[in-house]
């Protein structure tokens, strides 16, 4: 146990190190800044709301870069470190495979929440620059976005787990983007069902199958500067991390069993 546990943390601090030197995270992180740019820039033609819409801008474009970062680093640190056989040293080592997993998987969560960090903090130091207070509602949406980080990377994992990385890159985004617009099949759902079309319970099955992303954002009410209960925060993260761990535990039991390594 104590071996596994040493052999977790090793593996989580070298992938932390790769992806920080990886072109990556430097590209998106210029890229967040340029779209911080723009918002300025867009924001300069729309008298008093200058604010308003750079941090919902700002905020958007965490979340869409902090996904597609940690997608690409999930996709990039194992599956394409199997399919270069760089990751088969660590594999014939007395360690378990799920060490494998769980260390890529925390070496990763730790690189997109910095990124996510520096972009969040980017936005709120611009919207400041431009005479706007800090929105109470923006720590809350700075610990949502790090727990859609956590979210997003257990799916990068899980298929890159299980597939080749392209397969993994386009199984991983097509869930992402469908877990962008859960609600609206929650919403669709409803109304089925009220109409009396039975059909609505396989559309409600497939929402709770799929990472509800909306319920992790609070752009609206940061940039509305609207409260948010506490217990939606601890909500939100509850269901965030519980979903993370399930698909990191199918991703480890996939990896244990997959032949071939």
């Amino acid at each position: 146990m104590k071996q596994t546990l040493i052999g977790v943390l090793v593996l989580a601090w070298g992938t932390w190190l790769e992806a920080i030197r990886s072109r990556l995270l430097i590209l998106g992180a210029l890229f967040a800044l340029a779209l911080v740019g723009i918002s300025v820039a867009a924001a300069s033609v729309s008298f008093g709301e200058q604010a308003r819409l750079i941090l919902d801008v700002g905020l958007a474009a965490a979340s869409g870069l902090g996904n597609i970062i940690a997608l690409s680093l999930a996709v990039a640190m194992v599956s394409g470190d199997l399919r270069r056989k760089t990751a088969y040293p660590i594999l014939a080592r007395p360690i378990p495979r799920t060490a494998l997993i769980v260390g890529k998987y925390l070496g990763i969560s730790l690189a997109t929440a910095v990124v996510a960090s520096v972009m969040v903090v980017a936005t709120l130091l611009t919207a400041v620059a431009f005479g706007s207070p800090v929105p109470t509602a923006a720590w809350s949406a700075w610990a949502l976005t790090l727990m859609e980080m956590q979210l997003v990377t257990a799916v990068g994992v899980l298929f890159s787990s299980a597939s080749s990385p392209v397969i993994a890159a386009a199984f991983g985004g097509g869930l992402v983007v469908a877990g962008n617009l859960a609600g609206d099949l929650l919403r669709l759902s409803e109304r089925m069902m009220e109409h009396g079309d039975a059909s609505g319970m396989w559309v409600r099955l497939l929402y709770y199958l799929l990472p509800d992303l909306e319920r992790l954002s609070l752009r609206t009410q940061v940039a509305n500067d609207l409260p948010v209960p506490a217990h939606y925060v601890a909500l939100g993260s509850s269901y965030a991390l519980c979903y993370a761990a399930a698909t990191l535990t199918l991703a480890a039991w996939i990896f244990s069993r997959r032949r071939g390594l």
